[in-house]
């Protein structure tokens, strides 16, 4: 009987790998230290967070109609607006610039929001410090030349470290809705997807097209309810579509 058991165990820890059940392995890659970093960061919050996420689509007509009234080489990426909408709402819903310490919520003052990068290894997260405090211009100032140094390798310590939230845009890629993972250490994520067209009916118009996206709100549910959290991510969706205040708000 003890020996069944042990090789029942022995056969539970070391399961066959691919090459035994009759596969042909075509080539096997080292991940390198980026991924290994990135996946160690993914596990740590997928065992330690209750990770869940809600979406709301977002009119984005207003945001596209202020940004070309700009001139071109003056034009603030749809990022840096929503670095500045994140920014601003969260001066209004403190607790999702946050971190869970123990049984303690520890609350920031300071709103510092990490932008992430794709890169060709994985990615990178730069950090727009003081975000609330910015105007958009300069945020989108920031994130150019970030990214620039994010692609080049050039990044400092300092620039990377001290975020408090964190968004995704992966828009550019034409995704439409996923669902980001919350970085170890914050309790919230804001994932963005791509612009698309949807035909609506609007009195007196009758029918016409509008632009949107969808926002992706990951939070920690540990520390805050589906409801406070879509409450903070309405807040996100009124300064898009109204983004004439954030041009406004210092």
């Amino acid at each position: 009987q003890e020996d069944v058991k042990a090789y029942v165990e022995k056969t539970r820890a070391a399961p066959p790998k691919a090459v035994e059940a009759g596969l042909t392995v075509l080539e096997e890659r080292p991940l390198s230290p980026m991924r290994l970093r990135i996946a160690e960061n993914l596990l740590k919050s997928a065992r330690e967070m209750v990770l869940t996420t809600i979406t709301m689509e977002v009119n984005v007509d207003k945001l596209e109609e202020l940004r070309n009234s700009l001139p071109k080489d003056k034009r603030p990426s749809i990022t840096a607006f929503l670095v500045k909408a994140l920014a601003s709402a969260l001066r209004e819903h403190r607790e999702f610039n946050a971190s869970l310490e123990g049984n303690k919520l520890r609350i920031y003052k300071d709103i510092n929001v990490g932008v992430a990068v794709a890169l060709e290894g994985g990615l990178i997260v730069p950090v727009i410090k003081n975000a609330d405090n910015k105007s958009v211009t300069q945020i989108s100032v920031e994130l150019e030349d970030l990214a620039k140094k994010a692609r080049e390798g050039t990044l400092s310590l300092e620039e990377v470290s001290g975020s408090t939230i964190t968004i995704s845009n992966l828009g550019m890629y034409d995704v439409d809705v996923f669902t980001p993972v919350i970085y170890p250490g914050h309790v919230a994520i804001l994932g963005v997807g791509r612009i698309y067209e949807k035909v609506v009916i609007e009195l007196p118009k009758g029918v016409t097209t509008r632009k949107y996206f969808v926002l992706s709100l990951t939070f920690d549910h540990r520390v805050t309810d589906g409801a406070q959290a879509a409450v903070f991510l309405k807040k996100i969706r009124e300064y898009i579509e109204n983004p004439y205040q954030l041009i406004t708000i210092s």
